[in-house]
């Protein structure tokens, strides 16, 4: 009896590929060759071990343990290699061996190993074999993304020497490495400039690495307002942009922000927000007051690994910046998305939104 496969969906363009003897397909483009397994899912390639039944390597992003489209792709590679039964997969038993023998007789020889059943896909025969061949796992070589964000700065960035000395002063004097990459820093400057923005707010400078950018983007005219906490960061900061020659462009407001904001006039043409999780809802409402239709406002670091999701909310960074998001989409004055992102600085997003019209509640102000 065919194995039953648990899900409603089965997913498309699914390839499991492997150095065993046999090969036999599933519907919606599954082909399974042999025992050890690599399956390749939407371009990227898993190692997995077959023996204890669970991923050995996951190529893609920064997953975490109990992420569920881990255990979706656990399942996969279960059912199409007629593993041991799981989530309702019909049960193999001695009677049934006998008639699955006798299929293969009446089909005749499987085809050759070596033969692929979806043309043009990648190479997998540089693997170990599985427990078959005295060796647990699969090992797969797959170009990681953190190598095609590298790829991406060699040929779309110039060296930029300024950039390089930011983010190196900003390590040697303690701060915690957590810039923004430079696509997306690259990315804020853009957007500054396709917006013909020349005023912009920044809540949470850091080392001032992408206040670099944005303070490009407004041009000579232009003028940059950038919240920050902590002090010492402030003055590190402060020493990237006088290198870089933007300082009279800049200007550094240290405090809590919910204490600064309160004390700055609107309205700005871009505002990013990348600052603590936290108080993501109140900033999100600050940005709004200090917008004007047509200002563009983006969020930084929203997907979180995908800890948005409400089984993480017992995570209070997740569980306020899903509140945020929340109120993006509810907001009438907002258009928004959000998109995931993946590379060097792992599994993450950004929210954008372009304002619409002020809020009534806002419009007096």
């Amino acid at each position: 009896m065919t194995p039953r496969w648990p899900y409603r969906t089965s997913p498309a363009a699914v390839v499991v590929k492997t150095l065993g003897s046999a090969q036999r397909s599933f519907p919606d483009g599954v082909g399974v060759r042999g025992e050890g397994l690599a399956v390749q899912l939407g371009g990227h390639q898993l190692a997995v071990d077959l023996h204890v039944r669970r991923l050995a390597v996951a190529v893609l992003g920064d997953h975490l343990p109990d992420d569920p489209g881990l255990v979706f792709l656990v399942h996969l590679v279960e059912f199409a290699a007629g593993g041991v039964p799981a989530l309702g997969r019909h049960r193999r038993t001695s009677r049934q061996q006998p008639r699955r023998a006798q299929r293969r007789r009446e089909r005749g020889p499987e085809p050759d190993a070596s033969s692929s059943a979806h043309v043009g896909e990648p190479n997998t025969a540089e693997h170990s074999c599985g427990p078959i061949c005295g060796a647990s796992v699969v090992r797969v070589s797959e170009t990681t993304p953190a190598e095609v964000d590298a790829l991406l700065d060699q040929i779309l960035l110039d060296r930029d020497p300024v950039l390089a000395e930011a983010l190196e002063a900003s390590r040697a004097a303690g701060l915690p490495d957590i810039a923004i990459s430079p696509q997306s820093a690259q990315l804020l400057g853009l957007l500054v400039k396709i917006r013909g923005g020349r005023r912009v707010l920044e809540i949470g400078t850091l080392g001032g690495y992408s206040t670099i950018f944005l303070a490009r983007g407004v041009g000579a005219e232009g003028s940059v307002v950038t919240l920050e906490y902590e002090p010492h960061h402030a003055e590190v900061a402060a020493a990237n942009l006088r290198r870089a020659g933007l300082d009279y462009r800049v200007e550094i407001v240290v405090g809590a922000a919910l204490e600064t904001l309160p004390t700055l006039r609107g309205p700005f043409d871009l505002i990013f927000i990348d600052a603590d999780k936290e108080n993501y809802p109140a900033y999100l409402d600050w940005a709004v007051r200090l917008s004007a239709p047509g200002s563009v406002i983006v969020v930084d670091n929203v997907v979180r690994r995908g800890r948005i999701l409400s089984h993480h909310q017992d995570d209070e960074q997740a569980r306020a910046t899903l509140e945020m998001l929340e109120a993006m989409g509810r907001r009438p004055e907002l258009d928004t998305a959000a998109i995931q992102t993946v590379g060097v600085k792992g599994w993450d997003g950004f929210a954008l939104a372009v304002v619409k019209h002020r809020s009534p509640r806002h419009a007096a102000q």
